[in-house]
């Protein structure tokens, strides 16, 4: 299909989720105009710390690297790697629209080295592919059992899965329970998700394998979601390597503790409390008895 013809076809879209500029300048419709300067944000805030990470734990930094982008939409932020250098990307959706969508987008600017396909996350079978790079954002807290998405992506993904989620920063690992009406256009697919505590998302990820979980402040802050609990994080595989380790804290000038009163751009090291139960039981049945303890307290 000539390139004028996709062309037509993104412009004839008038509720794209992420901003697409076409060759001539163009920019696609969105469907809310806030959309355009939020994602647009993220990437200018997120890739260059993403990219710095990756110059510390990969060979090639992201030049080569193999993306899965979980709950994709139209490709937007794996596109973003394939810009990098990156290899191969593959983005999956429940969405048939967002697949058709991300073709589109593939077509028109020749992202040859990307795939989608419509998949359940919540389905995946991690015994079938790997990837150097996840993306899970904005599904954390959207699923019924994140525990056991957490774990299959880490088990799938070899260097570092990246999150923006909403996460409160109580104390507790904590997974509150909710209902959400999976006909409109914000939420899920289920009726009953959990949103997760800071802690919690730690005390996941570091059960999942990661044992670098670091949470990003940028600052300043994008306006609309300035005063929530939304947060970004980077779960990261060194293997036990204290040579990455202190290369990533050298090159991010990470902290131990999030100071509200500094003005500036934070990138904190969160460490998982172990949640304290026996050593008797698996690393596996203690996180699920304590989460699932802490769910029984708040219902």
């Amino acid at each position: 299909m000539k390139s004028e013809e996709v062309k037509a076809q993104l412009l004839s879209v008038s509720d794209w989720r992420h901003p697409f500029q076409l060759e001539d300048g163009t920019w696609v419709k969105m469907f809310r105009d806030w959309f355009k300067d939020w994602h647009l944000w993220r990437i200018e805030k997120l890739m260059p710390t993403i990219e710095t990470i990756a110059g510390c734990i990969l060979p090639e930094g992201i030049k080569n690297t193999r993306v899965l982008d979980t709950g994709c939409w139209d490709g937007f932020y794996g596109f973003e790697f394939l810009k990098r250098g990156a290899g191969h990307l593959k983005g999956i959706d429940l969405r048939k629209e967002a697949i058709r969508r991300a073709n589109m987008v593939k077509e028109y600017f020749g992202y040859v080295d990307s795939e989608f396909e419509i998949q359940n996350l919540q389905d995946i079978d991690p015994k079938k592919e790997s990837f150097d790079i996840t993306l899970l954002y904005g599904l954390l807290y959207h699923l019924s059992a994140p525990i056991d998405v957490l774990v299959n992506l880490g088990k799938m993904t070899n260097s570092m899965l990246l999150i923006s989620t909403y996460a409160s920063r109580e104390p507790e690992p904590i997974l509150k329970i909710k209902r959400e009406n999976p006909e409109k256009d914000s939420t899920g697919f289920q009726e009953m998700i959990t949103t997760p505590s800071e802690q919690a998302v730690v005390e996941m990820l570091d059960f999942a394998g990661f044992d670098l979980i670091l949470r990003d402040y940028p600052y300043p802050f994008y306006e609309r979601y300035r005063n929530s609990d939304f947060g970004f994080f980077y779960a990261i595989k060194t293997y036990g390597s204290d040579e990455k380790k202190k290369a990533i804290y050298k090159a991010l000038n990470i902290t131990e503790s999030y100071n509200r009163d500094l003005k500036k751009h934070q990138i904190v090291h969160l460490k998982p409390i172990r949640l304290g139960i026996t050593p008797k039981k698996t690393v596996k049945q203690r996180v699920r008895s304590k989460i699932h303890a802490i769910i029984d307290k708040t219902l």
